[in-house]
């Protein structure tokens, strides 16, 4: 199969497929420089170097049933005895591994890469933070002029919303009421109905833009801290708590947070992100999950990589910040992260 490893039946499988088929690459490539040069068949000169087959015969076992879960846990010492190779060896072998494709199948479905345009932009200002929609971002409809005129066109006893003074929604009124009492042909009563949707949309379609803002405004009023410091600084919010500011129900915050960005000067972040839930404290007080993931992503950055930070001590620092969480939700919040339990962080 094309490419090397696909639809192989375990991780180790692939791994081997790919490293058979480098070591028949190279194979192939002596042979060739020989034949280019002359050199007889089977002659010293038409063969592998001996460093590339022993390091591709290394790589081989490693990756083996056996010995892929010692490689994983950085079991160095027991698989340099097993083996009966050196660490330098075993390190030539290990990168040699990691130049590999675990994931062969991933190139048949690659994603283009996904440009976000934020829909509310944070700004300072001399009354403090305050959420604007993104010009750029904002969708705003408007019936056109010119199909007011058709209309008025199909009944010519009805003057023009400029002859009459009246706004476009007077007007349309007014030519609806006239309608119903002179029976509308069947042409004039579907434009007169288009007319009335392509206003209903625009209006709706403004509502939610306004709709958008004001819960954006909402959410930088309760999340201060983070504008001023940082993801550390979320407090807990939920749903709830933004749709009593605002007056409205559960599901509508929820739709308006929905794949909605807003961006701040810490970057541009979806507006489910500033939601958490509540996680205790030692002063009484709480955190928000998503400042804790935060914390422990920022931990994790800043560790030693030739000794990484287990589950369990990432908790004992969180415990020594006044934040009281279990271990296997320290794990949960790094999965979330997607970050790699500390024996595959390990320096390489």
């Amino acid at each position: 199969f094309d490419p090397p490893g696909v639809a192989a039946r375990t991780p180790g499988e692939c791994l081997r497929l790919q490293l058979l088929h480098l070591q028949q690459d190279r194979a192939d490539a002596s042979h060739r420089t020989a034949s280019a040069h002359g050199t007889p068949s089977g002659s010293p000169a038409t063969q592998p170097s001996p460093e590339s087959t022993d390091l591709i015969a290394l790589a081989l076992q490693l990756v083996s049933d056996d010995c892929l879960p010692l490689l994983a846990r950085h079991e160095d010492a027991l698989l340099c005895k097993r083996l009966s190779c050196s660490p330098a060896e075993l390190r030539a072998a290990r990168a040699l591994i990691q130049s590999l494709d675990p994931h062969p199948g991933n190139r048949f479905d690659a994603e283009p890469s996904r440009y976000i345009i934020p829909d509310i932009i944070v700004r300072r200002t001399a009354h403090g933070w305050r959420a604007e929609p993104n010009p750029s971002a904002r969708l705003s409809l408007r019936v056109h002029d010119e199909y007011e005129a058709l209309l008025k066109n199909h009944r010519k006893a009805a003057p023009s919303p400029a002859q009459t003074g009246r706004s476009g929604a007077e007007w349309e009124q007014q030519v609806t009421e006239d309608s119903h009492a002179e029976s509308p042909s069947a042409p004039e009563h579907n434009l007169l109905h288009q007319l009335q949707e392509a206003r209903t949309l625009a209006r709706n379609v403004q509502q939610r833009g306004d709709t958008i803002v004001l819960v954006a405004q909402a959410i930088v009023d309760r999340q201060k801290a983070f504008f001023n410091h940082g993801p550390e600084a979320l407090r807990p919010l939920v749903l709830r708590d933004i749709a009593e500011v605002v007056g409205r129900h559960e599901s509508t915050i929820s739709r308006a947070t929905s794949q909605k960005y807003i961006r701040t000067p810490f970057g541009t972040f979806e507006l489910k992100y500033f939601f958490g839930s509540q996680v205790a404290t030692d002063s009484g007080g709480a955190a928000s999950s998503t400042a804790v993931c935060a914390l422990i992503q920022k931990l994790i950055e800043q560790e030693d990589t030739n000794q990484p930070l287990s589950d369990s001590q990432l908790t004992e620092l969180l415990g020594q910040k006044g934040i009281q969480v279990a271990r296997r939700t320290v794990a949960k919040y790094r999965e979330s992260l997607k970050i790699l339990p500390a024996a595959q962080r390990r320096s390489r």
